[in-house]
């Protein structure tokens, strides 16, 4: 049966749409771009990143008083995953920067590390010329663009990747340089069998999500169901934090759901108030709490206490954990492989192409007329 004979499909309703989940003809009638292989590319992107990073002749060998990421959108996430891993390591202040520019505090004893999957992300560009002029080390990571191209004009190291995914499904290709930089300035220690298990720990569990793998059994497909028609609110402490951003922007961008998150303790100051009003609320919101092995106990109790509130107040809540994880990294990459799934198949429950941006295009486009 071809794509056009299946074209049925696009006027199912929502139950049968999770009736045909399992269904790959479907899949492929609205995956047209094959965001599903670039989720599954996740542990191989990382294997080649880290063999390529350390064939480079060297990296920065400085002692930063500082350390700035800059990125913007699917270039920034591998920032906040290396900054949440390293939150109670780290000798130096570490930022993630979205913006145009630079922090104040960029000076010449600062590490600048450029981010942009294009190498033409304009903020980034921008924020490049500024630590270049502030006398700061620069590192760039891009697949090309104009941000490579002043790498090698001053002379900049840099790490050039080949990826045609978009930024959000070039995760491991963003992350890995980072990660293999704070291990060579002693910010954050890792090593080659801390990343040989990370990425066998992701092969393991995708083969227990991947769209062959039947709904029944299927802990991402379930998910994507139970959120499917709801606004998402997504929770989690550190060092899950920078996740719960990844489920968020991810639920936007594959599935073009309304989606947000919470971090906790910060959360139990504020938000755990605000869920009493409208009495809708808790018709339309599903709330998933992330939550880690490596949390401080205080914060796992928080969780705990925050669900029930939840459940008082009508809402739907899941709790969501990785077992038997050894290392925060591997916890963290699987907790993002789960959630790119999971917003995979609620990009096809909702009958949206997983791949395409439409409003950050036409976004895009309008600031350059």
């Amino acid at each position: 049966m071809n794509k056009l004979q299946h074209s049925k499909f696009a006027t199912l309703g929502v139950m049968e749409m999770i009736g045909v989940l399992d269904d790959p003809l479907y899949r492929e009638l609205i995956d047209v771009s094959d965001m599903l292989g670039h989720i599954r590319s996740l542990p191989a992107q990382i294997e080649t990143a880290w063999r390529q990073i350390h064939e480079m002749h060297e990296l920065p060998r400085i002692n930063p008083s500082n350390m700035v990421i800059l990125g913007m959108g699917g270039s920034a996430i591998g920032g906040d995953i290396a900054r949440s891993l390293t939150h109670d390591a780290a000798k130096i202040p570490i930022i993630v920067h979205r913006d145009y520019g630079v922090p104040a505090c960029v000076n010449s004893s600062s590490l600048v590390v450029a981010v942009s999957h294009s190498g033409d992300t304009e903020e980034i560009i921008n924020g490049f010329e500024e630590a270049r002029r502030r006398g700061a080390t620069i590192f760039a990571i891009a697949s090309g663009g104009r941000l490579i191209e002043l790498a090698q004009k001053f002379k900049v190291q840099y790490y050039r990747y080949e990826s045609d995914a978009p930024p959000r499904a070039s995760l491991g290709f963003l992350l890995t340089p980072i990660l293999a930089l704070m291990n060579a300035l002693g910010l954050y220690e890792l090593d080659d069998n801390i990343i040989s298990e990370a990425i066998y720990d992701l092969h393991k569990l995708r083969q227990k999500l991947d769209a062959d793998v039947p709904s029944e059994s299927n802990r991402a497909k379930q998910l994507a169901m139970r959120i499917h028609g709801r606004v998402g609110l997504i929770l989690a402490s550190a060092p899950l934090t920078a996740v719960a951003r990844r489920w968020k922007t991810q639920m936007n961008e594959n599935a073009n759901t309304a989606c947000f998150f919470e971090e906790l303790p910060e959360m139990c100051h504020n938000t755990i108030v605000g869920f009493e009003h409208p009495s809708q609320l808790g018709e339309i919101m599903f709330v998933i709490i992330l939550r880690s092995a490596f949390s401080h106990q205080r914060n796992k109790l928080r969780e705990d206490i925050v669900a029930k509130l939840l459940t008082n107040c009508g809402m739907q809540c899941e709790q969501v954990s990785i077992d038997a994880v050894k290392h925060p990294l591997s916890e963290i990459l699987q907790m993002v492989m789960l959630g790119d799934f999971v917003s995979y198949y609620l990009a096809l429950l909702n009958r949206v192409d997983p791949t395409a941006i439409i409003n950050i295009d036409y976004l895009k486009a309008s600031l350059q007329m």
